[in-house]
């Protein structure tokens, strides 16, 4: 099943995946994808068969390979943004050598055997873990404007804000066996980043194989506040795989 927006001239030998970050769709990618003139698949697990809370680690990683298997170009770029890195390692290792290159950005990494959870530090990884089973995965309005949309206008918060999605307790719980993938690779650092702090997002860099990494002062939502930033970088490191 296709999921999402896709670009035109997906007959190109290389396009762009597009993973949505936690609470998020394939509109998160729409400023994104006016820039880029590759090809570009951006997945929405809103398109699942089952609705996102109940979906299990798995159905998220199944649902974006079937999307990718659906689409005409020889090999992809996986993007992954925030919660979807965890789901980006257990693609990339199932595609093999369809998969051309790796870039996170801003995204969680875990080491192989790790979770979302895993990756964040201890008192706050007890909290949220209580938290999402106690009141959900969706936090209250003012905190995803406080964390997410610190950069942004004030309609783009309020479409953030109203189109948050709740994901399921086990896309943040459920470990993943897969180590970093053996392609070229890009962590993109947001340096404004109040969700996912620059010093974590270091961290996760060195978790993906200690990759390069390039840098956007930006809040958590790259894509929505500095997306020419975001594409040049894509477009330079599509450029050398």
């Amino acid at each position: 099943m296709a999921s999402g927006r896709t670009s035109q001239n997906s007959n190109q030998r290389v396009g762009f995946v597009l993973l949505p970050g936690a609470g998020m769709g394939s509109w998160i990618w729409k400023d994104l994808i006016a820039e880029l003139k590759e090809p570009t698949l951006a997945i929405d697990y809103g398109d699942a068969p089952r609705p996102k809370k109940q979906l299990s680690f798995d159905d998220y990683v199944e649902h974006t390979i079937q999307s990718i298997e659906a689409w005409d170009v020889k090999s992809v770029v996986l993007v992954a943004h925030s919660l979807s890195g965890v789901i980006a390692l257990a693609v990339a290792e199932k595609i093999g050598a369809k998969l051309a290159g790796f870039v996170a950005v801003s995204a969680t990494i875990p080491k192989n055997g790790g979770s979302f959870l895993s990756c964040l530090p201890f008192p706050q990884r007890l909290v949220m873990g209580v938290m999402m089973h106690l009141v959900g995965t969706r936090p209250p309005d003012a905190a995803i404007r406080k964390s997410l949309c610190t950069d942004l206008s004030d309609a783009a918060a309020k479409e953030v804000v109203e189109r948050f999605q709740p994901e399921s307790v086990g896309v943040y719980a459920t470990r993943c066996n897969a180590p970093a993938p053996q392609c070229p690779r890009l962590y993109v650092t947001l340096t404004n980043d109040h969700n996912f702090g620059l010093p974590l997002q270091q961290e996760m860099a060195a978790n993906l194989g200690d990759a390069p990494t390039a840098a956007i002062d930006s809040g958590h939502l790259a894509m929505l506040s500095k997306p020419h930033e975001l594409a040049k970088i894509l477009r330079n490191f599509r450029a050398g795989v």
